[in-house]
C-alpha cells in the first residue's frame, strides 16, 4: 500500500491506536513521492494537496485501487479512469469475508467517534449487503 509524504500527518495522528505501531514499522505501508508536481498543482484547485497527490501518484503507478472518501476527490479519481473505493466499502468487504460480525455496529461506533460516513452511503451499504 502506497501514500504520499503529506498523509503522514493522518498516520502520525493514529498514533496509540491500536495497530498503528504495526502500520507505522510494516514494509508494505510505503511513502512515495509523486513525480508529476504541475498535476498536483491543478487539483489543488478543487482538493485537499494530499487528495490530489493521492491520485496523481495512483495514476503514476498504475495502481488498481485507490481509497478515497471525499466525495469531489472521488469523482475526479473515477473521471482519471482510477477504481476507487472508500472507508464504508472496504468495511462491507470485510464484512463479506466474516472480518467483520456487525457492519452496522461498526457504521453507527465511527459516527458516534465523529468520523464523518454520509448516513445515504451507509443506508446504501447497509441494504446492498447480505445478511449473515
Amino acid at each position: 500500500m502506497y501514500h504520499v509524504k503529506s498523509m503522514s500527518r493522518v498516520v502520525v495522528k493514529g498514533e496509540g491506536k491500536p495497530g498503528s505501531s504495526e502500520v507505522m514499522v510494516s514494509d508494505w505501508f510505503i511513502t512515495r513521492e509523486v513525480k508529476n508536481k504541475l498535476a498536483v498543482e491543478s487539483l489543488t484547485m478543487e482538493l485537499e494537496k494530499g487528495e490530489a497527490e493521492a491520485i496523481i501518484l495512483a495514476l503514476e503507478l498504475n495502481a488498481d485501487l485507490i481509497l478515497i472518501d471525499e466525495s469531489i476527490a472521488r469523482d475526479i479519481a473515477k473521471f482519471q479512469g482510477l477504481k476507487v473505493i472508500g472507508t464504508v466499502g472496504i468495511l462491507a468487504d470485510a464484512y463479506e469475508k466474516g472480518v467483520i460480525n456487525d457492519l452496522k455496529k461498526v457504521l453507527d461506533d465511527l459516527r458516534r467517534k465523529k468520523v464523518w460516513i454520509s448516513k445515504k452511503v451507509c443506508n446504501r451499504v447497509l441494504s446492498g449487503i447480505k445478511e449473515k
